[in-house]
């Protein structure tokens, strides 16, 4: 409610955006979401113990993960997620990225999360649908069960390329 009284909403646009710029949009939304995210996310594990401490309890689920883990989170924690994810709802090769690309955006974020704490590996699910591109619930469960591994949230690209090499050489 406070939000509106500090600016004033621009109206939406009446034009749909092609399929091309919604496709673009929401494609690069994801890739930049993980990508800011995975150093946050890497340095509440590795970071100092005042970090670590607020993304612990986020980590009190063992075993297979529930439904119920996505929303087990500290504030400082899914705040930092939500700004991850505002900060890149601005960023668009058109300028502003189109009010749909966002509402498509949030729904892919949302099913994303809830696909990869959900515990479940069916055929139908991301990881299964693209192997080798997005990690899904068996890396994220291996994540909350060993929590040096999988940091990324929705792709494999920087735990395979860079956060893994690091880890092989640390051991």
């Amino acid at each position: 409610y406070l939000f509106p009284l500090c600016k004033a909403k621009p109206p939406l646009p009446l034009a749909p955006p092609s399929a091309v710029r919604l496709a673009v949009e929401v494609a690069l939304g994801l890739f930049l979401y993980d990508l800011f995210f995975t150093p946050v996310h890497w340095a509440m594990h590795n970071g100092p113990t005042w970090l670590k401490s607020i993304h612990v309890v986020h980590h009190e689920a063992k075993g297979t993960l529930s439904a119920g883990a996505t929303v087990r989170h500290s504030l400082a924690d899914g705040s930092l997620q939500v700004l991850v994810n505002i900060a890149v709802q601005f960023m668009s090769p058109w300028g502003a990225k189109h009010a749909l690309s966002r509402f498509v955006h949030n729904l892919a974020v949302t099913w994303l999360l809830c696909e990869s704490h959900s515990g479940y590996d069916l055929p139908f699910m991301s990881h299964r649908l693209f192997p080798g591109v997005i990690g899904g619930a068996p890396r994220h469960n291996d994540h909350h069960n060993r929590g040096n591994v999988f940091y990324q949230q929705f792709f494999v690209y920087l735990d395979d390329t860079v956060l893994a090499p690091r880890l092989n050489a640390a051991q």
